[in-house]
């Protein structure tokens, strides 16, 4: 018998994967003002009572759980790679661990963008209609705490002398969040200014990647730290040399 409640408990969990998933898809294609609860019901098997009335509280509560999913995704794979360089004293700081934490942060960021078609999409629906919908929400205090945990972090290598002290940490940390997603939704208009040169092969996307971290981390870091050359930076093979498959080359082709 206690079989019967541990099968409904996955039963419910798969449905309401199913769901989000769907939803998530619909979100991406139309925005919030364009997707129909109707259609996300079709597409995921489910029907529109449940979704409104026993897992969501109509399209807006649907909406604010894939965001919420989408936003703890990212930030729990972000956290367990930087946390480190959080947990540190201010004695243990090195100029290599400020490079390697910037660094870190945007292969990170642009990875994590580059593999999600969803996520770039929903963002730049939100960016069209003003955050209109991110505005509405009430996000946790764990839910936040990861730009807050980098702008900290940033200012601690600041006291240390190994970032400029005049980088706006705040400026410094909205940077690395905002490039990568402006370089990826940016893609299909820099082709056509540039017809000639290849911006979304494997190779061309890692190159624009380093690109952006070497910009960035030299720009910032203080001329009388100590430099470390950003290739020689997190020389990861799941990052420095991560293939693009051929899902993400295809949803960019599809820009």
């Amino acid at each position: 018998m206690a079989e019967i409640p541990q099968r409904r408990e996955r039963d419910a969990e798969a449905a309401r994967e199913a769901i989000l998933q769907a939803a998530e898809d619909q979100f991406a294609q139309k925005g919030f003002a364009g997707a129909r609860v109707d259609e996300i019901a079709e597409a995921s098997g489910y029907n529109k009572s449940l979704i409104c009335y026993q897992y969501f509280d109509g399209k807006k509560g649907l909406y604010e759980a894939v965001i919420r999913r989408m936003k703890q995704r990212g930030m729990a794979q972000m956290l367990e790679i930087l946390r480190p360089a959080y947990r540190a004293d201010d004695s243990q700081l090195t100029a290599e661990m400020v490079q390697e934490f910037l660094a870190k942060a945007i292969r990170m960021r642009f990875d994590t963008l580059l593999a999600h078609e969803n996520n770039r999409r929903i963002l730049a629906w939100e960016a069209a209609d003003r955050w209109s919908m991110y505005a509405r929400m009430s996000f946790t205090e764990e839910e936040m705490c990861g730009p807050q945990e980098a702008i900290q972090f940033v200012r601690r290598a600041q006291k240390a002398g190994f970032i400029r002290p005049e980088i706006d940490p705040v400026m410094l940390i909205t940077h690395v969040m905002g490039s990568p997603l402006i370089y990826l939704l940016s893609l299909p208009s820099y082709q056509l200014l540039l017809p000639h040169t290849d911006f979304t092969s494997p190779e061309a996307l890692i190159h624009a990647r380093e690109q952006l971290v070497e910009m960035i981390v030299r720009g910032v870091i203080s001329p009388t730290a100590p430099t470390t050359t950003t290739h020689d930076i997190d020389n990861d093979a799941d990052h420095q040399d991560r293939a693009v498959s051929t899902e993400e080359k295809e949803a960019l082709d599809s820009l």
